[in-house]
């Protein structure tokens, strides 16, 4: 038990406080579970979504790839004045406790983003990123280092291959937020396709660790509320739901995925006369 007593009062209290934390231990694991999910369908999502030309885009989750069109690169860094769209600048300063120990408090920060044109050999989208803030993957464009201070700057430069992935509106020519009945983000990524794989599949790896983290700590907090001490029982119990609830919802999620995309297959034949 995570509480335990001597006296028969405490004890009560013990064992309530206990069957709180199992009882919450589970709805954690639920949470976490369905955050693993969330990310492995953002996988799938993207998996089912091949890179395309601007000029072949139909309404929908879309992903690109390109260069900015120059015009568009109106801000300039902090450290080193270069033509981008984004910036992300922090100063730190390094600050020390009664202890002696050293670390780093920020004094000073700003972050800049403007919308921008994405240019392939096939023509130009617009992408709203200073609007619809995504998530962004970018490489560190900046660092310096002086006295007690440090300044530290990532951003989308002019000169970056950019990847984009959202949901596109025709009617704009435009790539912004994608569809609320989607898992997957709009992401804006100067580190590739590969980058935004990772980053969701570890996610949603983490996310699935500490759910069965939770649930085993739960179930065996379950079993020793009950009196039942026997470790064969507590495992017999975890290898009997565990997987096959993993396996049933991770087969929906991959039919339902697989049905998605047979329907934008579809779709895009019907736009293209196919």
């Amino acid at each position: 038990m995570l509480f335990r007593a001597n006296t028969e009062s405490k004890k009560q209290t013990a064992f309530a406080l206990n069957a709180i934390f199992c009882i919450l231990f589970i709805f954690l694991a639920i949470g976490f579970r369905g955050c693993s999910m969330s990310g492995m369908q953002s996988v799938l999502e993207l998996q089912r979504t091949p890179l395309a030309y601007n000029a072949g885009l139909i309404d929908g989750l879309a992903m690109v790839e390109g260069k900015i069109r120059r015009n568009d690169a109106t801000l300039r860094t902090r450290i080193y004045a270069q033509p981008c769209v984004y910036f992300d600048w922090v100063k730190e300063k390094e600050v020390e406790d009664s202890d002696g120990d050293k670390s780093w408090r920020t004094v000073d920060s700003q972050t800049m983003a403007v919308d921008f044109r994405l240019v392939d050999s096939s023509g130009e989208i617009s992408i709203a990123n200073g609007k619809a803030q995504p998530e962004r993957l970018v490489k560190q464009t900046g660092y310096r280092r002086y006295g007690k201070y440090r300044e530290t700057e990532h951003a989308i430069l002019l000169e970056d291959k950019v990847t984009v992935v959202g949901g596109y509106q025709a009617d704009r020519n435009q790539i912004s937020r994608t569809d609320p009945g989607l898992a997957t983000e709009f992401t804006i990524s100067t580190r590739g396709e590969d980058a935004i794989l990772r980053k969701l599949g570890w996610s949603s790896m983490f996310w699935m660790v500490g759910a069965i983290f939770l649930f085993v700590f739960s179930v065996g907090l379950l079993f020793d509320l009950l009196g039942q001490h026997q470790i064969m029982m507590a495992s017999l119990a975890l290898f009997v739901t565990l997987p096959p609830v993993l396996f049933l919802q991770w087969m929906f999620i991959t039919n339902s995925q697989l049905d998605t995309g047979f329907k934008r297959v579809e779709q895009y034949k019907q736009e293209v006369g196919v």
